[in-house]
C-alpha cells in the first residue's frame, strides 16, 4: 500500500532550507519564548526569522572554527528552549550529528547515552541538569558548553559558557555566515544529522541514525497534505529528544514558516498549559491523548474556556503515541474540529501513515501512507516500510538484523491493511499465550478499555501463561474524583476514593460492557487492579513521549499480579475471598 500522490523533490539539506525559510519569511515571527526562562509568568520574546537563522549561523561557524567536522556527535540535556533548538539546528546544517537526551533522564541512563553515542561536546541547560551530568563518566567528551553558565572548580572536564558558541574567535558576523553557508552546501541528503535514542519500552534505549533526506522527505509530505504556512502558530510541550515533537511537530513549524511557541508548562502543569494556551490560541496543535482528555474535562466544565480552546481559528488536531479515547474524539467533532491521527517510529522519523482531516474516524485504524511511503506486510502480519524517511540503521547495534533482503524495515508492530486505511494490533512482543496455548493481543484490549470507558486512563493487560486474562487499569482521575464530589462521596486520598463500593461497581460496569466486545471470549477480562496512583517516568513505567512500559509495569505491579490469580486458583476448590481483602488489594473480580 502506498500514496497515489507523488512525493516530488525536496530540499537537499537542512541548511539550505533554512537559508531558503529565512529568505522568504525573513522578518516574520519564527520563534516564541519566555523572555526569562525562569520566570514562568515573564512576557513572550519573539524571535524573527532574520534572528533566527543569523544565530544558527553564528553558532555553526563557530563550532566548525572549534574543529567539529562532519560526523561528530554533539549531544545535549536540556528542556525544550530558544538555545537548544538553534544549537541542534547549527549542528546538523554544518554536518554534524545532534544527540538529543531526555531532560528527565537520571544519571545512569544520561551515562549510557552520552558514552554509547561517543558525543565530542556536550551541552547543558539548567544548573540541577548540571548536577546530573556531574554524577556521570566521561569517556569520549571533551568540552560542555554550559547555557545557565556558572564557574565550577575541580572540574574533570572544561566547561564554558554556551554564549561563547555565538562569537568563537570574535570574526565578523558577516564572515560567520560566510562560513556557515560554505558548509551547508557540502552536506548530502544521506548524511546523517541526528541520532535519537529510542524510548526503550523493552529494552536498552537504541541509537536511531537519521539523515537530512528522512527529515526533509516527511515536511515535503506534510506540505503536500496540509494548508500549514507562516500565519499558523504551534503551542509546543512536546520533548524534542522524541520524535513525536522533536521530528514531526518542530521541524513541520519550522519547514512551513509557522510561528513556533515554547510553552513552559512541559505538559506537566495543565494550569500553565491552558494559560499559555488561552494566551497563544495555536491554529494546529500537536499532543498525546491524556493532554487531549485534560484538556477537554476542563472545558466541559467552563463555557467560557472551550471557547477559548476551540477558538475560530483552530484548524485541527493531531494525536499519536496511543489510541485517543473515543468520548474525547466525539468532543472536538460535535464541534467541527478536525482530529487527525497518525502512525510511526522514531525509525522512521516518525510518520508513515495519516488520516485524513475530512474522513471519519475508525478506532484502531492510522490512516493511510503519506507521500513517499509504502507499506507492507510479512507473513506474520507484521508492519514493514519503506521509503526515504527510514533510518539509515542503529548506531553500534548488534541485535536482530531489522532490515530484509528485500530492503523492507521490520517495524515489531502488528496491523493489517484494510480499506479503512491500516490497523494497528499492538506490538509483537504485546502477545502473549494461556495456558491452553490461545494466542492473546493485549494492543485490542487495552484500547477497547480505554476508548469505550472514560474513566479509565490505561490499561495494561497480562495473563502470560495463566489460565485468564487479568488487567491493571490506571483511573481517569480528574473524571473520576469529578463524577465522585457530584455524588457527594467523601475522600481524602485517591486509596479511599477507590475503596467505595459505588466506584468499584463503576468499573466493573465499564470492564463488562468492554468485554462484550472483546472477541474471542477468551480473552475477555476476569479481573482487574486498580491502581491508585498514575504511571510515572520516575518509576520507568512511561516513557518520555508517555507511552507505557509495560514489562516494567508488569514488574512493579507483580505481587498485586500474583495474588489475583491465587485468589482465582482458590476460587475453584470453594474458597471464596474475602470481600475486605479484594477492597485493600484494589481487586474487581469479573464473573
Amino acid at each position: 500500500m502506498k500514496s497515489e500522490i507523488e512525493l516530488g523533490s525536496f530540499e537537499t539539506n537542512m541548511g539550505l532550507m533554512l537559508k531558503d525559510r529565512n529568505n522568504r519569511f525573513k522578518e516574520k515571527p519564527a520563534l516564541q519564548t519566555k523572555e526569562d526562562f525562569y520566570d514562568l509568568d515573564s512576557p513572550y520574546q519573539t524571535t524573527s526569522w532574520q534572528e533566527f537563522y543569523s544565530d544558527i549561523a553564528r553558532i555553526g561557524a563557530s563550532l566548525c572554527q572549534m574543529g567539529v567536522k562532519k560526523g561528530d556527535k554533539i549531544a545535549i540535556l536540556s528542556k525544550n528552549r530558544k538555545e537548544m533548538l538553534i544549537l541542534e539546528l547549527a549542528v546538523m546544517s554544518i554536518g554534524a550529528i545532534s544527540v538529543p537526551i531526555f531532560a528527565g533522564y537520571p544519571a545512569l541512563q544520561i551515562n549510557y547515552i552520552l558514552n554509547h553515542s561517543e558525543a565530542k561536546l556536550m551541552v547543558v541547560g539548567d544548573r540541577p541538569l548540571f548536577r546530573s551530568f556531574m554524577q556521570i563518566e566521561f569517556k569520549y567528551l571533551e568540552k560542555v558548553f554550559l547555557i545557565d553558565y556558572l564557574p565550577v572548580d575541580g572540574s574533570p572536564i572544561e566547561i564554558v559558557d554556551f554564549k561563547e558558541l555565538y562569537s568563537f574567535g570574535n570574526i565578523p558576523i558577516a564572515q560567520q555566515l560566510e562560513i556557515f553557508e560554505t558548509q551547508s552546501k557540502t552536506i548530502e541528503p544521506d548524511d546523517p544529522c541526528l541520532m535519537m535514542y529510542t524510548s526503550g519500552t523493552t529494552k536498552m534505549p537504541k541509537g536511531v541514525v537519521l539523515c537530512h533526506r528522512n527529515i526533509l522527505s516527511q515536511q515535503k509530505a506534510l506540505d503536500i497534505l496540509w494548508d500549514i504556512d507562516s500565519q499558523d502558530r504551534f503551542l509546543s510541550y512536546l520533548p524534542w529528544h522524541h520524535s513525536f515533537g522533536g521530528i514531526f511537530e518542530r521541524f513541520c513549524a519550522i519547514s512551513s514558516g509557522a510561528l513556533l511557541t515554547i510553552d513552559n508548562s512541559y505538559g506537566k502543569d495543565l494550569s500553565r498549559l491552558i494559560k499559555n494556551f488561552k494566551q497563544i490560541k495555536p491554529t494546529v496543535y500537536f499532543s498525546v491523548p491524556r493532554i487531549y482528555q485534560a484538556l477537554v474535562a476542563e472545558a466541559q466544565g467552563s463555557e467560557e474556556l472551550e471557547k477559548e480552546i476551540i477558538h475560530p481559528e483552530l484548524k485541527f488536531v493531531f494525536t499519536a503515541a496511543a489510541p485517543l479515547p473515543e468520548n474525547v474524539s466525539d468532543y472536538f467533532a460535535d464541534r467541527k474540529i478536525p482530529v487527525v491521527e497518525g502512525w510511526g517510529l522514531t525509525e522512521t522519523s516518525p510518520c508513515c501513515t495519516l488520516t485524513s482531516k475530512s474522513g471519519n474516524r475508525h478506532s484502531g485504524y492510522v490512516g493511510f501512507p503519506i507521500p513517499g511511503v509504502e507499506l507492507g506486510l510479512s507473513e506474520e502480519n507484521e508492519i514493514l516500510v519503506k521509503g526515504p524517511n527510514v533510518m539509515k540503521g542503529y548506531y553500534k547495534y548488534k541485535g536482530k538484523e531489522v532490515f530484509d533482503k528485500n530492503g523492507w524495515f521490520h517495524t515489531g508492530d502488528m496491523g493489517e491493511i484494510t480499506s479503512k486505511g491500516l490497523k494497528l494490533n499492538g506490538r509483537i512482543d504485546g502477545i502473549f499465550k494461556l495456558s491452553n496455548a490461545e494466542k492473546v493481543y493485549t494492543h485490542s484490549i487495552e484500547t477497547a478499555l480505554v476508548d469505550r470507558c472514560e474513566f479509565i486512563d490505561s490499561a495494561v493487560v497480562c495473563g502470560s501463561g495463566r489460565d485468564f486474562v487479568s488487567t491493571l487499569i490506571v483511573p481517569n482521575f480528574v473524571k473520576l474524583e469529578k463524577w465522585a464530589k457530584q455524588r457527594n462521596v467523601d475522600f481524602s486520598n485517591r486509596t479511599e476514593l477507590l475503596a467505595y463500593g459505588s466506584v468499584r461497581t463503576l468499573f466493573k460496569n465499564q470492564i463488562d460492557m468492554t468485554n462484550e466486545m472483546i472477541t474471542p471470549k477468551y480473552a475477555r477480562v476476569k479481573a482487574a487492579i486498580i491502581i491508585p496512583r498514575d504511571l510515572t517516568i520516575e518509576k520507568q513505567e512511561l516513557t518520555p513521549s508517555m507511552k507505557v512500559i509495560r514489562l516494567k509495569v508488569l514488574q512493579n505491579f507483580s505481587s498485586e499480579i500474583a495474588v489475583v490469580y491465587n485468589i482465582r486458583e482458590k476460587e475453584k476448590v470453594g474458597k471464596i475471598p474475602d470481600d475486605q481483602l479484594l477492597v485493600d488489594l484494589g481487586v474487581i473480580l469479573i464473573d
